[in-house]
């Protein structure tokens, strides 16, 4: 009986121990799983419940004229555009105005130049998946087909990317054809669409080692 009760005794020891701890109790630290860009997830954590549009906190936007402004305060609401930490007092722009809103986590509303969307369909909701160096991935992912994929670079016009295997591999072996390692592993096909992700990442690491002629 002695013996038995010191076995327990040493147990709760252990389960008390900071190893042990953290073996027997839950944790409670929560840290959100990774967009995975080959699953048809829905469209993220856009809107208020209300309206799918809605965008409120700090970030920026593109006007028609290409340029970027900064702001802390700004609320998008899918026609119409508010700016609340203007000199000026709050400013006002239509949504066609707009050309992108960069809003908290990167995310982003494309509302014109991009490839096969135009302003008459309304906004259109896209997730930034790579932001490194000037290289942006942008998905879009509809619920009964393929995401959308469109690649933005400092030096070129938006590419949309095609979503056949075959189209898809020569489009980015445009792209990326000054990185020779990367070439070939697309070539090869141990890179495919549904590692898009990592082809865009290693594509804006080998722009930042100059191994790109750009």
């Amino acid at each position: 009986m002695r013996n038995y009760l010191l076995l327990l005794s040493a147990l709760g020891l252990v389960c008390l121990s900071p190893a042990g701890y953290g073996q027997g109790m839950p944790s409670y630290h929560y840290s959100p799983p990774p967009a995975m860009p080959n699953m048809p997830l829905p469209y993220g954590p856009f809107g208020n419940g209300e309206n799918l549009a809605h965008r409120e906190g700090a970030g920026s936007y593109q006007l028609a004229d290409g340029s970027w402004q900064r702001s802390e305060k700004m609320v998008f609401d899918g026609s119409k555009l508010v700016i609340k930490d203007g000199a000026a007092g709050k400013l006002r722009f239509d949504a066609n105005a707009i050309r992108q809103l960069e809003v908290k986590a990167d995310t982003f509303i494309v509302m014109a130049g991009l490839p096969g969307q135009s302003l008459a369909e309304g906004p259109a909701f896209y997730q930034s998946c790579v932001n490194l160096r000037g290289v942006r991935l942008l998905a879009q992912y509809p619920r009964n087909s393929k995401a959308t994929y469109i690649l933005s670079r400092p030096d070129a016009a938006p590419l949309l990317l095609p979503t056949g295997k075959a189209r898809f591999k020569a489009a980015m072996l445009e792209v990326v054809k000054d990185c020779p390692a990367l070439t070939e592993q697309i070539t090869d096909g141990s890179l495919r669409r549904e590692e898009v992700v990592q082809i865009v990442q290693e594509y804006a690491d080998c722009r930042r080692r100059g191994k790109a002629a750009f």
